[in-house]
């Protein structure tokens, strides 16, 4: 009977562990499963992670290798109209900004004078476009009504590689470019970059020819501390020659496409500059930084024209007198730029202010041959092989700006769909300008003058933005310049 009761006992608990444990297995199974689907969501979002961080790093290469196309720059830009088609070179176009020609240039946000520049894009990363107010706080020119190109510069980067690409196209072009990158120590701070062009154009009409080429070096330094240093430098020398067509006379109009009229030997141009530029980046905390750019540019250029080129009204081409030019400039700007990020209440800001001193120095000189040139028969050209410049008239002048500027606005977020921005811009420019020409030969008559001035403006700037969603926005802006 014991031994009975003890089988029955011992049954009853087999069975009650049986059953005890057969949920404890059905768990264990659902927990494996539960963690096995879980490393696989893991394993799967690595993989989109490192999928999506190389596309970044694909995107980031692209960038530094591929620079702005010269043919399609500024055209994705609202409010921006390419004024000069640039042709198939390795040269940015002039732009129009909401009506007005863009009459300053900016490289890293620093100019070199009062009118726009012809810029080598193959050392260019990108291109930021300030247009309306947004060009206000980087004033000085006359054509910045509309806006202003930022042409931000190659810099170097960690990695290592070597690039070159050659191009041949119709019209005798022939472009090379390069590009090289190297971390110069072991932690990578200290780096270097160049990059160089080389390129020759032609056309259809004879004699246009041009030459160019482009270097420039930079080295980058990062400290301990994170601070950011960077010093660069850039060489370009060019030689080339105008179009000069034929008169809008239908007498021509079998005059054969590639026909030049004019005098090669005076008409070349020979332009030269050097930029020398030096950065210093500094931040305190997440929010708020300081950062100084010192730029000294020089350009020179000479380059022949004539004083009454034009069309006798039978077979020829005149010219009057031959003249020859030559330009310089030079251009110092130094800038202070602070930038920052706090909270009032439930107002957000977003701060930036700016000093800056500008030194700009012009200065030109003409000479004027004493003869006429031969008129060029158009039916059967024959070109002088030179122009005599002896005992030439001559004429020059030369003019200094130098501008004192404090600059500054504030981006406050009022909520999730409204924004205001104020700020504005303080110029102090003195002026000075003085021509010479002793015998008359541009003005007519004995010239001799000087004329200075100082002034100073105050360019404001005002704005709201609102934006129903993340699709729209609506916006209204304020601003003056001199």
């Amino acid at each position: 009977m014991r031994a009975t009761l003890a089988a029955l006992l011992c049954l009853c608990v087999g069975a009650a562990q049986a059953r005890a444990e057969a949920p404890r297995k059905i768990e264990r199974k659902e927990r494996l499963q539960r963690d096995d689907e879980q490393r696989g969501r893991e394993e799967a979002g690595a993989k989109e992670e490192n999928r999506q961080q190389g596309k970044e790093k694909e995107k980031v290469e692209r960038r530094g290798t591929a620079a702005p196309n010269a043919q399609t720059l500024g055209r994705d830009q609202s409010g921006v109209y390419v004024n000069a088609p640039a042709a198939n070179s390795a040269y940015s176009p002039s732009f129009v900004m909401r009506g007005f020609p863009a009459g300053v240039t900016l490289f890293d946000g620093a100019s070199h004078g009062f009118t726009a520049q012809n810029v080598d894009l193959s050392t260019i990363d990108h291109v930021e476009f300030y247009k309306g107010p947004s060009a206000m706080l980087f004033g000085k020119a006359l054509g910045g009504y509309g806006g202003a190109a930022n042409y931000i510069r190659k810099a170097p980067t960690p990695e290592t590689f070597a690039r070159a690409v050659a191009t041949k196209a119709s019209f005798a072009v022939s472009r090379l470019t390069a590009d090289v990158n190297a971390p110069l120590n072991d932690d990578k701070s200290l780096l270097f970059r160049m990059t160089g062009s080389a390129q020759t154009l032609g056309s259809f009409v004879n004699f246009t020819r041009t030459r160019s080429f482009d270097v420039a070096p930079m080295l980058a330094f990062t400290a301990d501390n994170g601070d950011l240093m960077s010093l660069r430098a850039e060489h370009n020398g060019a030689r080339f020659v105008y179009r000069d067509g034929v008169p809008a006379d239908p007498v021509f109009l079998h005059i054969p496409r590639e026909f030049y009229a004019g005098l090669p030997a005076n008409e070349h141009e020979t332009p030269m500059f050097d930029d020398l530029t030096f950065s210093y980046e500094h931040a305190f905390d997440k929010d708020w930084n300081v950062a100084a750019v010192v730029d000294y540019f020089l350009s020179a250029s000479r380059w022949g024209w004539f004083t009454g080129w034009g069309y006798d009204g039978f077979q020829s081409v005149v010219f009057g007198n031959p003249a020859r030019a030559r330009v310089a400039n030079r251009s110092f700007d130094a800038q202070l730029r602070l930038h920052g990020r706090f909270d009032t209440g439930f107002l957000s800001h977003s701060v930036f202010l700016g000093l800056e001193h500008w030194d700009f120095y012009f200065g030109y000189n003409n000479d004027i041959a004493r003869y006429e040139a031969a008129p060029l028969n158009i039916f059967a050209p024959i070109y002088s092989p030179g122009v005599s410049y002896s005992g030439a008239y001559w004429s020059n002048g030369v003019a200094r700006a130098i501008s004192r500027s404090v600059y500054g606005q504030d981006l406050i977020d009022l909520n999730e769909n409204w924004r205001i921005l104020i700020g504005g811009r303080y110029d102090l420019l003195a002026q000075r300008e003085r021509v010479f020409d002793p015998t008359g030969a541009l003005a007519g008559e004995p010239t001799s003058s000087l004329s200075k001035g100082t002034k100073g403006y105050f360019s404001p700037r005002a704005g709201i933005l609102y934006r129903p969603d993340e699709e729209t926005q609506l916006f209204a802006a304020y601003s003056k310049s001199l």
